[in-house]
């Protein structure tokens, strides 16, 4: 069979298989060549890159371009550097293995706690909970969310054509109000304790106290360990006539929440205290999830509607029962018990927190970091 009859059966032009039966090379042989990284050399960025994104450390296009030129210096020597356009060519030629994004910030310490040996025995310790039958109805996610009085959201708003930026009259007062809620895996929720910053609790701060808040205050309006154990006590005479069995509290491991002192009182009456692990409730407590982007976003409606009603300020005093209608409109059984739910405290599920999530923390490990378990009913996660 002649040569161009074989072309002509396997579709191959002549001029290209004369070529190549005198030792030419072909097409993609011969692009390849003039590419600076050999297979083995981009087998090696690719999976740089996969890798790095996957825990969180996504490359930018300097990096990537970086990252080349350490290779290929290693075998073109110190001064060499890829081109202009480098990048862009190998990402379109690599364009099904990557992409480009914009990047979203994640913490690193949130990274790096959200990891499996922490995940793993937070996930243990409900389990184990849940062995002593204890019902939807006692178990407790409690958490702090900041109020600024008078910051306003940013929002979308209406204004003159051709203008970057529309600026919105907004209150001075930036002082921030603690508000400390506590919802239950049964849907229903507790009153909330409110944390005003002061050295003195004014009886007009609580004058219209419409959903039965219990009131603080605090040099920096934030709870702390003093406050903790008074909220502990508040708890129990709220919970304890519910049924004669255990309650679960979920906390964060703040410190005013995870004192010797709490822990031992908490002990004492039959509550068992379960902190997530240190850097991770972006992911694991429900509020944060969740109820407290509602939450605030209620609170800004009814903050703006007072103030275009009455031209005035938000004062402390007018805290409470602007919070009230908040909260109210935030915290209803649904999506309570989706808090729970989302974040695998109620039911216990531990497949809520995916490989994909903890990937960034793959390469740390908590383990030396957490203290030896506390006598039951306690545990310190």
């Amino acid at each position: 069979m002649s040569l161009r009859s074989i072309a002509l059966a396997h579709k191959v032009p002549h001029s290209t298989l004369h070529r190549l039966l005198n030792g030419g090379i072909s097409i993609s042989e011969f692009n390849a060549s003039k590419r600076h990284l050999t297979p083995a050399e981009n087998r090696v960025l690719l999976n740089f890159t996969e890798d790095q994104a996957k825990r969180g450390f996504p490359l930018s296009h300097q990096k990537l371009k970086d990252r080349a030129n350490a290779i290929l210096r290693l075998r073109k020597g110190p001064l060499f550097t890829v081109g202009i356009s480098w990048v862009s060519r190998w990402l379109e030629t690599h364009s099904k293995a990557v992409s480009v994004y914009w990047s979203r910030g994640l913490d690193r310490a949130r990274a790096n706690g959200l990891n499996p040996v922490a995940v793993g025995w937070y996930f243990d310790t409900l389990e184990k909970l849940d062995c002593l039958g204890i019902p939807p109805e006692n178990r407790y996610a409690a958490d702090e969310t900041g109020i600024m009085l008078g910051q306003a959201q940013k929002t979308l708003v209406i204004g003159p054509a051709r203008q970057k930026v529309q600026h919105k009259q907004q209150d001075a007062e930036r002082e921030i109000v603690t508000a400390m809620e506590t919802v239950c895996a049964d849907g229903t929720y507790l009153p909330c304790t409110i944390i005003f910053k002061g050295k003195n609790l004014l009886k007009k701060w609580g004058k219209e106290n419409a959903c039965e808040a219990s009131i603080g205050v605090a040099p920096n309006g934030y709870m702390d360990s003093e406050l903790a154990l008074l909220w502990l006590e508040d708890f129990n005479a709220k919970t304890k006539a519910k049924n004669n069995l255990p309650r679960v509290l979920i906390v964060d491991g703040h410190a005013s929440h995870t004192s010797l002192a709490f822990l031992d009182r908490a002990a004492e009456l039959n509550i068992h205290v379960v902190s997530y692990p240190p850097h991770t409730t972006h992911a694991m407590q429900g509020l944060d999830v969740v109820i407290f982007a509602s939450l605030k976003r209620h609170w800004q409606a009814v903050r703006d509607q007072r103030e275009r009603e009455t031209g005035l300020a938000v004062r402390k005093e007018d805290f409470i029962l602007l919070y009230t209608a908040a909260r109210t409109a935030t915290l209803t059984p649904e999506i309570i018990k989706k808090a729970f739910q989302k974040t695998g405290a109620y039911p216990v599920d531990r497949s809520v927190i995916t490989e994909a999530q903890m990937a960034p923390s793959t390469d740390e490990s908590l383990q030396t970091n957490f203290p030896a378990d506390l006598s039951s009913p306690v545990k310190a996660i």
